[in-house]
């Protein structure tokens, strides 16, 4: 499968390239998107979460995602999706 062996090239482009992070109000809000490193294809429907404190979603149609926090998290963000391996 064309997926498999460049999950950790997924993972960066989404944590490093993609992710943006930006302060509004007295809300964290981290932001970004998930996309493929090899074809830049938009990832939809990705399941990201935060390791220790278990917070998570889907991203959109579109692989976008989006969180809002009072405090910055300390925390690792995990990217999945079926088809990926890391």
């Amino acid at each position: 499968m064309i997926f498999q062996g460049h999950w950790k090239k997924v993972l960066f482009n989404c944590l490093f390239a993609g992710a943006l992070l930006s302060l509004q109000a007295q809300q964290k809000i981290i932001r970004g998107h998930i996309k493929d490193d090899l074809n830049d294809e938009r990832i939809p429907f990705a399941s990201v979460e935060f390791m220790k404190s278990r917070i998570g979603k889907l991203s959109d149609s579109a692989g976008n995602f989006r969180f809002s926090f009072n405090n910055w998290p300390s925390d690792t963000l995990i990217v999945t999706y079926v088809g990926y391996k890391d």
